[in-house]
């Protein structure tokens, strides 16, 4: 998979931008500026995961990256008006705004890592589960039992010794997740001096929502990741659109070209698979039929038998992978 990802990354780099910039180059010249970029891939890499060293922040990480292009994909996937100068600027800002100015803000202004106002952490609160009681609990109890036996040995032992455990036993554990930082995407740290500091990237848009009044320092962890989320999808989409409005549009020429192809179902054999787009092309309204809304920019299409059959069997995947999820965390339990 990582060769698989390297090959991708610099072949994308290679075709799409570099034989752009630097056209008519011989195939050893464009193979040895791939391999530069294989190499420059596997040390981004290997920065990327001693910068981020948990593998949960990597992935979010990862989840978060293509939001830079999604709006411009969807919204000219489905949006004759989207203009290609909309999708420049959408581009541009959702970097700028998400990834940019999050990371050199804290580096023009240092100070904004020691704010009182930035070093905010979640109040979480005490979670109470009762259950009955495992083999797990049973172990995890007895080897409470003879580490406080340790201690009492040795005349330390400040607690009463934990009652024994049987199978079936109601039990009561109190647990309190750990604070999560607000506004530092690596958390609030000490320094030597007892200085508290905010680590990582900072959240701008978490510094936005306290403006307007949230009182984010209340809410549960999994709700500060999830009120960042609608910035990232909602805001570019909605600047896409807007942007395309007072811009100038693509030619009909290409858009008809697009969506055409878009539209042509794939063949099996190749020579029958190009005559079939070539006839698309000879023919741009061959497909009008299929249009959700005829005679409108919009090129949402009507649902056929593959459609609901691919649909379907995609619901049942995500059904199964989660069902195997709780089998498998059930397990563990």
């Amino acid at each position: 998979s990582a060769s698989c990802y390297i090959l991708v990354a610099s072949s994308l780099l290679v075709r799409n931008l570099y034989s752009w910039v630097m056209p008519e180059r011989g195939e050893k010249h464009y193979v040895l500026v791939a391999r530069i970029f294989s190499a420059m891939a596997i040390m981004g890499g290997v920065f990327f995961s001693i910068y981020y060293n948990d593998v949960f922040d990597q992935l979010k990480v990862a989840w978060e990256l293509p939001v830079i292009f999604a709006a411009t994909v969807w919204v000219a996937m489905f949006w004759r008006r989207a203009s290609k100068a909309a999708a420049w600027i959408t581009v541009g800002t959702s970097a700028l705004l998400f990834f940019i100015i999050p990371i050199m803000l804290p580096m023009v202004n240092p100070g904004l890592r020691t704010s009182a106002d930035f070093l905010v952490t979640t109040e979480t609160r005490e979670v109470v589960r009762n259950y009955e009681a495992k083999e797990f609990d049973i172990l995890k109890r007895d080897e409470a039992i003879d580490a406080w036996k340790k201690l009492d040995a040795k005349g330390i032992a400040t607690t009463p010794m934990p009652a024994p455990l049987a199978l079936g036993d109601d039990l009561t554990i109190t647990t309190k997740p750990p604070s999560k930082s607000i506004y530092w995407t690596k958390g609030v740290a000490v320094d030597k001096d007892g200085t508290r500091y905010g680590r990582g990237f900072f959240n701008v848009e978490m510094a936005f929502l306290d403006k307007v009044g949230l009182d984010l320092a209340s809410m549960p962890n999994p709700m500060i990741e999830t009120l960042r989320l609608p910035f990232k999808i909602v805001l570019p989409i909605v600047l896409m659109i807007l942007l395309s409005l007072f811009t100038s549009p693509v030619s009909k020429q290409v858009l008809d070209k697009f969506y055409v192809r878009m539209k042509t179902p794939v063949r099996p054999d190749h020579e029958e698979d190009k005559r079939e787009v070539e006839l698309s092309y000879q023919n741009p309204g061959r497909f009008e039929s299929t249009k959700l809304f005829p005679g409108t920019n919009f090129e949402l299409t009507k649902w056929d038998k593959v459609d609901t059959i691919g649909f379907s069997l995609g619901v049942l995947g995500t059904i199964l992978v989660i069902g195997l999820t709780l089998l498998m965390a059930n397990i563990g339990a």
